[in-house]
């Protein structure tokens, strides 16, 4: 019986694969390059998977949808996250306008589901996971990322919740020669969920106030 294996390697990971003259060689006589999805592709991914189950989009949704999505960093894991949202919104089998209003978009979306994820934890995780999720994200709100032996030092329960907010899309884990790191799995984690603007702007540090001039 014939055996294939198929390795898939990010672009910026590709220089460590010439380490191994052997597994190199084959790399490149078989590598494929995976590119973004175009439009067409996009609206394939949208569309096709619906009609196998009947459900139909209004005018405007798909296109909406790949409004927001084109050009979006990590855009195929939003998508999915979005039409989760708008399926369990449907009515008679078909997703309308006011559901995608509703759902606030991209980051209407991404917010609720993220909430619903630390909704699940236990109260002291919860706590945990704000620990954990603060520590990757900058003052400024931008993305950081930090070594599982990082954020584990954080909390004796931090790896059970690291692997609840992986397995809940959360969080994205990369693999380096020196070890895995995590990171938000979106910016829009970071700029857009209005539970972690909350709990960024009540860490932070409150400026003394300025001493009034004599008159």
């Amino acid at each position: 019986v014939a055996h294939r294996v198929i390795l898939t390697v990010r672009s910026d990971f590709e220089s460590y694969m010439a380490k191994y003259d052997a597994l190199y060689e084959l790399y490149g006589a078989g590598r494929v390059l995976i590119t973004p999805l175009s439009a067409a592709e996009l609206r394939d991914a949208i569309e096709k998977p619906a009609a196998r189950v009947g459900l139909k989009f209004e005018a405007g949704v798909a296109d909406n949808l790949l409004h927001d999505l084109l050009g979006e960093p990590a855009g195929l894991p939003l998508l999915g996250i979005v039409l989760a949202e708008l399926w369990d919104s449907r009515h008679d089998n078909a997703i309308g306008l006011p559901s995608q209003v509703a759902i606030g978009g991209l980051s209407g979306a991404l917010a609720r589901h993220a909430d619903h994820v630390i909704g699940s934890l236990s109260r002291d995780r919860r706590i945990v996971a704000r620990r954990l999720l603060l520590s990757l994200v900058t003052p400024e709100k931008t993305l950081c990322r930090r070594s599982e032996d990082e954020l584990c030092a954080l909390s004796p329960d931090a790896a059970r919740v690291l692997h609840v907010l992986l397995s809940g899309r959360l969080l994205s884990l990369q693999d380096t020669p020196a070890g895995g790191t995590y990171q938000l799995s979106h910016p829009l984690l970071a700029t857009s969920w209005p539970t972690m603007q909350r709990w960024v702007d009540e860490q932070a540090p409150v400026q003394p106030s300025r001493p009034s001039l004599p008159a």
